[in-house]
């Protein structure tokens, strides 16, 4: 009777389970909720609303039950490659906890002139919910951009005088102006064997003297060029050099056949690249302020042609009067295919280590997508109006994608926008009448204000030129190895300081006189190992190999190494019966005229005085006539 009971009640007790199970909801977790609507600022896609704010309040509608909200703020680049770069995201910030409807964002997370978009979501306490779709807008730059033009030869004669006259749309006129000082062309175009048989044929231009040379338009098999005379002869009368079309010619040893008349090898310059800059030099004649315009140069890449360092090169040696402070930096204008990131740092560092100054880069963005890489994002970036959008642009227009890439730049420095058709043909000051009547005269916009643009001036650049001078006697023995370690480190954190500097190499032991020094250990009072040079590793080979020798007292020649290094001047001790302890002269340290000059004296003695006794007194400097030698470096 126990029994059955006790099974009448585990069988009741089951049954309740079941039936529970039936009538007892569920346990889960809320639903996520739905995202906020989106307010301020911005509007849907394809309607770009533009801020004047760097530092916007972003405002959402409540949604119920959600206890916080999530707020992403992205940069948008190019439509069709839809890429955007996450620059706020809300929950990355511990102190900050959306909980409203509005949400003031702190600075330093917007730029000026650059398209962004924004979305958000919302927290039920347990999940993030969908985000919502985006809102979109541009942030201004400031005060309305700077406005500047850029130029070169095919612009003609230009007044500009009465072009700083002329005002846009809003009442702004030109305050900076680009020039072209250099193109890259290579117009080497083959490479013609001795002996080959060709013909001179007719132009216009056939005999011009360029490069030292009569040049003539000859055709050589299928190939046709230009060729200096001194290379090729009649075939019927080798001696005659007056050429007419027609004549036979055959080649008198290998030699080149050149698209231009000419040896162009790095570059071209643009005729009218000292016009223009005289020009505005003249205009700024008694003006300051905003009327001053200011002015600078670039190139005309052609990274297909020649390699980066000849075209830095060409450049600088062109234009370098003006790549000098109180001139806006250099630009480098890629617009030719054949660059590479590579390509680009070279060049750059070229122009920065010749002259101090780091160039901007001018690039169409999807150009930059195309064949640069992140590393390139360190340069400024001067963009131009996208091949997709609105062309010419009219100035108050700034495209959403104008300046940004899939990848590198969060902001541009100057853009190039065009100008209306209306103006294109109408520039006052500039003559576009030789130019196809579609063409645009470039203008630029400068992303900030006055103030900001004067900040891209050129300032007081000293280059750094060291000169080491190492003591190699044999008491500096246990010190060299020290020097050999020591020396690679402070060239190596200089050249990353003053990336222009140069470096230079010179040693001493002492005069080889007893006691002074020691002729037959090969001891000098000074010599010169290597000049001052762009190339360290050449510095830094040359020291590795240095040994010591004798120096046979104590104090030694570091008087006679500073006098000579500053000077040159060289000493002949014939006269006194040691001609091999002579000073050749012209071993001066080369240091470049407003260069800081530094001497690095490396040594563990103290200095010989003129007089000092020994088989003749001691033939140096004194200290005081060392100390002016130094002087006179910087009179």
């Amino acid at each position: 009777m126990k029994g059955e009971l006790s099974r009448k009640i585990l069988a009741i007790s089951i049954l309740c389970l079941l039936i529970g199970s039936f009538f007892t909801p569920s346990i889960k977790g809320a639903d996520p909720l739905p995202p906020p609507d989106l307010k301020s600022p911005g509007k849907p896609e394809g309607k770009w609303d533009r801020i004047s704010t760097l530092t916007p309040t972003f405002e959402w509608n409540a949604v119920p039950g959600a206890t916080e909200y999530g707020l992403y703020i992205s940069r948008y680049a190019d439509p069709y490659k839809q890429y955007s770069k996450l620059v706020f995201n809300s929950q990355d910030y511990t102190d900050i906890s959306l909980t409203g409807t509005s949400f003031d964002l702190p600075a330093g997370f917007l730029n000026p002139g650059i398209s962004y978009r924004w979305n958000m979501n919302s927290f039920n306490g347990e999940e993030w919910g969908p985000t919502s779709d985006r809102l979109y807008f541009n942030t201004s730059i400031a005060n309305g951009g700077v406005r500047g033009i850029d130029v070169s030869e095919w612009q003609g004669r230009i007044d500009w005088d009465e072009l700083c006259r002329w005002e846009d749309d809003e009442g702004r006129h030109i305050e900076f102006a680009y020039v072209r000082a250099t193109y890259g062309i290579y117009n080497l175009l083959a490479t013609i064997e001795a002996n080959s048989e060709g013909e001179i044929l007719y132009h216009e231009d056939n005999d011009i003297f360029a490069n030292g040379y009569e040049w003539w338009h000859v055709r050589f098999g299928d190939r046709t060029g230009w060729m200096a005379e001194n290379y090729i002869e009649k075939l019927d009368n080798p001696a005659d050099k007056e050429f007419v079309p027609g004549d036979k010619v055959k080649t008198v040893t290998s030699c080149n056949l050149r698209t231009l008349p000419g040896i162009i090898e790095n570059g071209a310059i643009d005729s009218r690249l000292n016009e223009n800059m005289d020009g505005i030099r003249a205009h700024n004649t008694g003006l300051s302020g905003t009327d001053r315009l200011l002015a600078g140069v670039y190139h005309f890449a052609r990274p297909g042609l020649n390699d980066a360092v000849s075209e830095a090169r060409h450049f600088v040696a062109v234009a370098g009067d003006y790549i000098k402070p109180g001139f806006l930096r250099p630009m480098l204008d890629l617009e030719e295919v054949g660059f590479d990131s590579a390509w680009v740092h070279l060049f750059i560092k070229t122009v920065e280590q010749l002259t101090g100054a780091e160039p901007l880069i001018y690039i169409l963005p999807s150009w930059a997508d195309d064949y640069l890489d992140d590393s390139v994002g360190v340069y400024d970036l001067w963009t131009t109006r996208p091949l997709y959008g609105p062309s010419p642009c009219p100035p108050n227009y700034f495209p959403e994608v104008a300046a940004q890439t899939s990848i590198r730049w969060d902001r541009w420095v100057i853009w190039q926008y065009g100008v209306t058709d209306e103006h294109s043909r109408n520039l006052p000051g500039v003559n576009v009448d030789n130019l196809p009547e579609s063409y645009a005269v470039d203008l630029d916009v400068f992303n900030g204000d006055r103030a900001a643009l004067e900040e891209l001036l050129i300032a007081g650049y000293s280059p750094l030129d060291v000169y080491i001078l190492v003591d190699l006697s044999g008491s500096f023995a246990d010190d060299l190895p020290i020097f050999k370690v020591q020396a690679p480190n402070i060239i190596s954190n200089l050249k990353a300081t003053y990336p222009g500097a140069r470096f230079g190499l010179g040693k001493f032991e002492d005069y080889p006189i007893w006691p002074f020094g020691d002729a037959s250990s090969g001891d000098k009072a000074y010599e010169r190992l290597i000049d001052l040079t762009f190339d360290t590793d050449a510095v830094l080979s040359c020291i590795s190999g240095l040994f010591t020798r004798y120096g046979v007292d104590e104090p030694q020649s570091q008087l006679p190494a500073l006098y000579q290094a500053a000077t040159g001047a060289g000493q002949d001790l014939s006269g006194v019966g040691f001609p091999g302890a002579s000073i050749p002269p012209g071993q001066q340290a080369n240091f470049r005229d407003g260069a800081t000059k530094l001497f690095v004296l490396w040594t563990d003695a103290p200095f010989h005085n003129p007089g000092d006794p020994g088989t003749i007194p001691y033939p140096g400097p004194s200290f005081d006539e060392t100390v002016e030698a130094i002087k006179s470096l910087d009179p």
